[in-house]
């Protein structure tokens, strides 16, 4: 992939570790504007500091490489490498950490319309069930081991604010206390976006496994409004 001239990638981070830290080291270097922290998979969490432009990114490499946190001294030094522009889209991802949302919420009273639309989201349930994963990529998230307890209200708090969110499914399977679901994105990109940055999320901490992500079957056609068609 091509890599960003204006965006360096940093791996591993140590739990703990806040866009702050990471600021402290990066402020007083030509160019800088700020960095931000995503949640990876199980290495903990992966950052990305911005440059005005590619000649400042390119001088800021050398300087932050192997250079240790201040608050995390025995933690290695840092590495560094350019941010490659499907990461870069990252950014606009959420921070799973602030997502959470205590069990306690309840989906609001329904009313005849949303009566409806239960009724319509069965259909598309049972249409899914039939064989919800595929091995090509498409704009529609997989989600297996959801807690039985989850409703699609909570779920959304999880998957709404990454980019091109449209709309989630939560599906109950007999015979087990998981449930599974359906995410849909604008396009396969943002869906694999997704995939690869809240693979193994926990709802609650308390849970015994976090969610499995990956694509679903079948795509779902969007308009440019990001309704489904």
């Amino acid at each position: 992939m091509v890599s960003d001239p204006r965006a360096l990638y940093v791996a591993h981070l140590p739990d703990g570790c806040t866009k702050e830290h990471l600021e402290e080291l990066a402020k007083d270097l030509r160019g800088f504007k700020e960095a931000r922290l995503v949640p990876g998979r199980a290495e903990g969490f992966y950052a990305f500091v911005d440059f005005a432009d590619a000649e400042c990114c390119r001088a800021a490499l050398p300087l932050l490489e192997d250079k240790k946190l201040p608050a995390f001294p025995s933690f290695p030094g840092l590495k560094i490498s350019y941010a490659r522009t499907s990461k870069r889209i990252r950014e606009e991802s959420p921070d799973l950490r602030t997502a959470q949302r205590p069990r306690s919420d309840k989906p609001p009273p329904r009313r005849g319309r949303e009566r409806e639309r239960e009724r319509e989201r069965e259909r598309e349930r049972e249409r899914e069930r039939e064989a919800p994963v595929g091995s090509q990529p498409s704009n529609v998230v997989y989600v297996d081991y959801i807690p039985g307890d989850c409703t699609e209200r909570e779920l959304s708090h999880i998957f709404r604010p990454f980019p091109g969110y449209v709309s989630c499914r939560v599906v109950p399977r007999q015979g087990t206390r998981w449930l599974y679901g359906f995410v849909v994105y604008t396009n396969d990109e943002q869906a694999g976006l997704v995939i690869d940055t809240a693979q193994g999320y926990r709802l609650s901490p308390e849970d015994q496994r976090g969610l499995e992500l990956m694509y679903a079957k079948t795509s779902v056609r969007v308009s440019r409004r990001g309704n489904k068609r």
